[in-house]
């Protein structure tokens, strides 16, 4: 009797430790893919965060090419130009490099701060010395920090006053100074403020050289696109004149043999116009369109494409305007890139934004500018227009 119950009770355990087990190997598992969606939140985690941090460093630099152009139009409005010592990077750099060795030389000379008189603490010199020093020291952080965070939002525009908001704080922390018996060098004031135009130039410089690049980028774009075309009509052309040649060894009267010659005449001096176009590289069209979407602009291009600006429009057309591009005039030029700045330069105080080519201008003001200061030849989409712009 005893032993059936000890049975039944053992039984009765074993069943109930199965049970267990089974729970906690179900919690396991369960635990593991909750471990398993950690570690691929985490992973997601981090590339959110890497993408996040390059859209800060981006952001960052736009807010700086911002500042940049906003204070060079301020300044334009005032009739005020900023002229940097030198637009090359390479002395730039070597210009800075040099006024950061001389800060580093007054610092290791100890000359940064200067001392006037004796300061005793507690009747002890050695106290007074010590406490003078680094109080002085701690008042020039204060200082170099002001200044660092004034030098980062420097722009061409506040420039002015922020050397003259520096050196009133250079003035209001040596009064502080002064009261102990030292104050921060003068020279070191003067090498800051050299340092401060430095890096303002290069700023510039910098800015002026990703607009070059992204110039030249685009003239290769326009280069490649060029030659694609160049090569797809050539050949055209070339099939053509083979058949031309065809017909006219096949022609039964002179008549037909005449007018067979002039259409292979034509198709040589078009060929012709292709070989010059692809030969001169700045060769192309200049244009001016606008668009009812962006109202009161005007956009002033260029495009080397061989039969006008037309394909250029389509693809500008083609992004996220709302309103497609309508070309009010174009022209021909030898060098079409020379005077698409040209009128960019005439138009400067009408420009929307230095690295854009929109102005605050009608079409008929472009055309007007480009035939009468330029003396181009402008063309337009159909008689009408011409008419309507004559």
């Amino acid at each position: 009797m005893f032993n059936r119950i000890l049975a039944k009770r053992k039984k009765q355990l074993e069943e109930r430790n199965k049970l267990i087990e089974k729970s906690i190997q179900e919690r396991v598992e369960y635990l593991d893919s909750i471990n398993s969606l950690i570690s691929q939140e985490e992973g997601n985690l981090t590339e959110i965060q890497n993408k996040l941090s390059g859209f800060q460093e981006r952001l960052q630099q736009c807010q700086a090419e911002i500042g940049l152009a906003e204070g060079i139009i301020a300044m334009q409005d005032m009739g005020i130009e900023y002229t940097p010592c030198s637009n090359q990077l390479d002395t730039l750099a070597f210009r800075k490099s040099q006024i950061q060795e001389e800060i580093a030389e007054l610092l290791s000379n100890d000359e940064a701060i200067v001392k006037t008189r004796g300061y005793t603490l507690d009747g002890s010199s050695s106290k007074g010395n010590k406490f003078q020093k680094i109080f002085c020291e701690n008042m020039m952080a204060g200082f170099t920090a002001y200044y660092e965070k004034k030098k980062k939002t420097a722009t061409v525009a506040n420039i002015g006053k922020t050397e003259l908001l520096i050196k009133k704080k250079f003035e209001s922390i040596n009064k502080k100074n002064d009261l102990l018996g030292m104050f921060i060098n003068e020279s070191y004031l003067e090498l800051c403020i050299k340092l401060l135009y430095a890096e303002l130039d290069e700023k510039i410089a910098k800015a002026e050289e990703r607009e070059r690049i992204k110039e030249e980028r685009r003239r290769l774009r326009e280069q490649e696109k060029l030659l694609a075309e160049a090569e797809k009509e050539r050949k055209r052309l070339e099939d053509e004149k083979k058949a031309m040649n065809l017909a006219y060894n096949k022609a039964l009267t002179e008549e037909e043999r005449n007018k067979i010659v002039e259409q292979i005449q034509e198709i040589d001096k078009r060929i012709g116009d292709i070989d010059y176009r692809v030969a001169n590289p700045k060769a192309g069209w200049v244009y001016v369109i606008e668009s009812p979407s962006l109202q009161g602009m005007v956009k002033i291009g260029t495009s080397r494409r061989l039969n006008g600006p037309f394909e250029r429009v389509r693809e500008l057309s083609g992004s996220s305007l709302p309103e497609a591009f309508r070309i009010n005039g174009f022209c021909f030029s030898d060098d079409a890139f020379e005077l698409e700045n040209n009128m960019h330069k005439y138009f400067s105080k009408q420009r929307v934004n230095p690295n854009k080519e929109f102005f605050y201008i009608t079409p008929q003001e472009a055309i007007k500018v480009l035939k009468e200061e330029f003396g181009c030849d402008v063309h337009f989409v159909n008689e009408e227009e011409s008419e309507d712009e004559e």
